[in-house]
């Protein structure tokens, strides 16, 4: 997750390091963000949890309110 969406999720958190999913796991255990913050990131790249399993980290497409309308746009 980046920055932008994790800001609107988390206070006072820096954006975690994508590649340290097992940190991503104990926040979302204590309750410091909700699946709605995974949606978004799944909004913007569908394919997020693929490149995330495969270490792709470089290939992810942030959070962006008008990234995640243009992949829905033609549906």
């Amino acid at each position: 997750m980046d920055r932008d969406l994790m800001q609107d999720f988390v206070e006072g958190i820096s954006s975690p390091m994508l590649g340290r999913l097992k940190d991503l796991v104990a926040m979302f255990e204590r309750g410091e963000f909700d699946l709605v913050a995974l949606g978004r990131v799944l909004l913007a790249d569908p394919n997020w949890l693929e490149k995330i399993e495969q270490h792709r980290i470089d290939e992810l497409t942030p959070y962006d309110r008008a990234t995640a309308l243009k992949q829905y746009e033609h549906h």
